[in-house]
């Protein structure tokens, strides 16, 4: 599933980058550049997809710019309606589209300074990593056979 979504982005941004990962256990992170008619370069997007991904909904986040819109917050992260109503059947593609056009037919705006957020942004939020540790524990107390059910699994 992961890697379909991620194969679908790189054939619609076809100068979207993967970032390197160190291990298997690292989340996928995806640099993308949304092209926008009325600015003078790409407004750089970095997409993260959590190890549970798409069952933890992806992380968005300018990355080149400091901007404001309404669905950026003062963090820089991404925020959409699509992703509020995240599940598992949700198109990573279709939000990005989503948010390309949202930019292309209002674009951010440079921030000097000052909140960026706009009528649609939400209280912060920390999002923190899964304790590997206990997932580890997990792993290593799983039989062969579900450890291959577990790699095999598309979901």
């Amino acid at each position: 599933m992961k890697s379909y979504a991620v194969n679908e982005i790189l054939r619609k941004y076809t100068q979207a980058r993967l970032r390197d990962r160190q291990n298997e256990t690292e989340d996928v992170q995806i640099e993308i550049p949304l092209r926008i008619t009325k600015s003078q370069g790409p407004l750089w997007m970095l997409v993260i997809l959590p190890i549970s991904y798409p069952t933890i909904k992806p992380i968005l986040q300018i990355i080149n710019a400091k901007v404001r819109h309404e669905y950026i917050e003062d963090d820089y992260r991404v925020t959409h309606p699509l992703l509020d109503d995240w599940d598992t059947n949700s198109s990573l593609l279709e939000l990005i589209v989503n948010i390309h056009n949202e930019f292309e037919s209002d674009p951010p705006k440079v921030s000097k300074s000052g909140s960026n957020a706009g009528k649609h942004a939400k209280k912060a939020f920390n999002i923190e990593k899964p304790k590997l540790q206990d997932l580890q524990s997990k792993l290593n107390s799983m039989s062969q056979d579900e450890l291959d059910s577990l790699l095999n699994d598309e979901t």
